[in-house]
């Protein structure tokens, strides 16, 4: 693996982050989410492009990354990389916020 560092953005936060290059996943250091590093740089070269909507009206909604899919993918993620301690968290927020969601109590 290269040693060269790759700029990415977190999908998640939208924080800045580092990859080596060849780097599989990047866990980001402010929000703990586990990405793909080549999505989270797609995700960066996505961000860093401009759009004109010049006579239109878009209507455009944003998340904060942590409804219960997310939440859900992010706990298996961790459970995946053996993170097992980052899983139990993210598992126990979701039986809180969303008890009447077995994965939560499942994981």
């Amino acid at each position: 693996m290269s040693n060269n560092l790759v700029t990415a953005t977190c999908p998640n936060c939208n924080s800045p982050l580092q990859i080596k290059e060849g780097q599989d996943f990047v866990k980001c250091e402010y929000c703990g989410t586990i990405s793909s590093a080549p999505k989270a740089i797609e995700y960066h070269q996505h961000q860093s492009t401009s759009y004109n909507f010049s006579g239109a009206n878009p209507v455009v909604n944003f998340s904060n990354g942590q409804d219960l899919e997310t939440l859900v993918k992010n706990a298996d993620m961790h459970l995946k990389l053996k993170n097992y301690a980052d899983a139990q968290s993210i598992y126990e927020k979701i039986s809180k916020e969303y008890p009447h969601d077995y994965r939560g109590w499942w994981g």
